[in-house]
């Protein structure tokens, strides 16, 4: 009996001493990949020790104790060294070909809502174990959106979701994070206008790199799928270096309350969700390359959520997930441009929209002779111009007093190309404007 206890103790106060000694942590994990950029679930190892560690015969589990990967015999890490163990030995190299410190086939998938990764010795004594969840207040890019979870602290909690990150579209596999290498990113988003000043929605796309960079025919989405949650942009459409572009969701209004802005397009035709969701964009080979998740919520700038600010980035090669990545800086944002301080006043460009009165160009689109419709139900004085898609003024059409009821006016002599314009009903109360395509 005696000679028992002391076994059992000493098998204890060698395991005490083996979980002490431990140096080995799960430092990323990809478990929902995005469509385009799937390399099937994987694991990343780190030795975050300064001693070499024989991982061999270490074996890796989920939350099913029937799901289990024996790590090949003498796997060494190095201090600072990492192995990742892939689910798919044809995807994984196919999406990360420069990746070699890997082994596999896993052998089972990780849960896309929740499950655990847990580390056991080669006696089968757990070493560690981490529960992911896809739910807030965890890194919301791991899940489905192209993004991995990304350790923070190798010492600290593993269960505790602030000491994990969103990492790059694609992550960084058997290497430590470093910032994305994008060239495109998003830079400044507007998806929930204050009332007195409503340009709808609309994000500014930069070029980040040192080179012009073509993102013709690259489509910009929301977190619904389908065309309707679809544009695609004019092609060609080149970005010069640390460069900016809009996109716009309606062109009538933000261009009016943003007449300076001439580096952008539209429209887009779909609402960014006012509570925060995932924004993206692919290239012409259809491969995710911009990816955003914003909130409304937590760490995001609260006046950007209808208070007339927008989110900025704060650092293009930073965190795009990370709310304290983004701030809010200028009313209005700065549409097409970095941003400056001081800041410019609002009131010098916006005017409420007018009431009382309907708009319309018959036909639209048209090619030559069209006609505006003035529908007011009470007298208004009213100035009538064409103003191109900047806000410019191209041509005056009325400036007078107009009486109530159905006033007719020909644009047979507005003398411009074809393109996009904007008809502009200014009065003392506010303007209206509506779009005129003419072809």
């Amino acid at each position: 009996m005696i000679q028992k206890l002391f076994s059992t103790s000493l098998f204890c106060f060698i395991t005490l001493i083996a979980l002490a000694q431990n140096t080995i942590t799960v430092s990323e994990i990809n478990y929902n990949s995005e469509a385009t950029v799937d390399p099937g679930n994987w694991i990343e190892l780190y030795n975050y020790g300064t001693a070499d560690v024989n991982i061999g015969g270490m074996i890796v589990k989920d939350n099913n104790n029937a799901n289990v990967y024996v790590i090949p015999a003498n796997t060494i890490l190095a201090p600072q060294g990492r192995w990742v163990i892939a689910e798919d030995l044809v995807l994984f190299p196919a999406l990360h070909p420069n990746v070699t410190n890997f082994s596999g086939p896993l052998g089972f998938g990780l849960g896309n809502k929740t499950d655990m990764v847990r580390l056991f010795d080669t006696q089968n004594q757990l070493l560690l174990s981490v529960t992911y969840y896809d739910s807030i207040p965890w890194p919301q890019g791991p899940d489905g959106e192209g993004r991995t979870l990304e350790l923070l602290d190798p010492a600290g909690n593993l269960n505790d979701p602030a000491n994990w990150f969103d990492g790059c579209i694609g992550g960084s596999p058997g290497a430590p994070y470093t910032p994305c290498n994008d060239a495109i990113i998003i830079s400044e988003i507007n998806y929930n206008s204050d009332s007195t000043f409503d340009t709808d929605d609309w994000v500014e796309i930069r070029n980040v790199s040192d080179n012009p960079v073509d993102i013709g025919g690259w489509k910009f989405m929301d977190d619904t799928a389908g065309l309707a949650h679809t544009y695609t942009i004019a092609s060609p459409r080149i970005i010069p270096p640390h460069s900016n572009w809009v996109l716009a969701q309606t062109l009538t209004k933000f261009a009016p309350l943003n007449p300076s802005v001439s580096n952008m397009e539209g429209p887009f035709n779909f609402n960014l969700n006012g509570n925060g969701e995932w924004i993206r964009m692919y290239n012409t080979a259809n491969k995710l390359t911009v990816s955003v998740h914003y909130d409304d919520e937590i760490s995001w700038p609260a006046g950007a959520d209808g208070g007339k600010y927008t989110l900025e980035i704060v650092d293009s090669l930073g965190k795009m997930n990370s709310g304290s990545n983004w701030q809010t800086i200028c009313k209005g944002g700065s549409p097409g441009r970095y941003p400056s301080q001081p800041c410019p006043p609002l009131t010098s460009i916006y005017m409420p929209e007018l009431t009382g009165m309907s708009l319309a160009v018959n036909p639209n689109p048209s090619s030559g002779y069209a006609t505006l419709n003035l529908n007011l139900t009470k007298p208004e004085t009213l100035s009538v111009s064409v103003l191109d898609i900047q806000g410019k003024l191209i041509q005056p059409l009325a400036n007078g007093d107009l009486a109530e009821g159905i006033t007719e006016i020909s644009l047979e002599k507005v003398d411009i190309p074809s393109g996009i314009y904007l008809i502009e009903c200014k009065g003392k109360e506010g303007r209206k404007v509506i779009k005129w395509v003419k072809y």
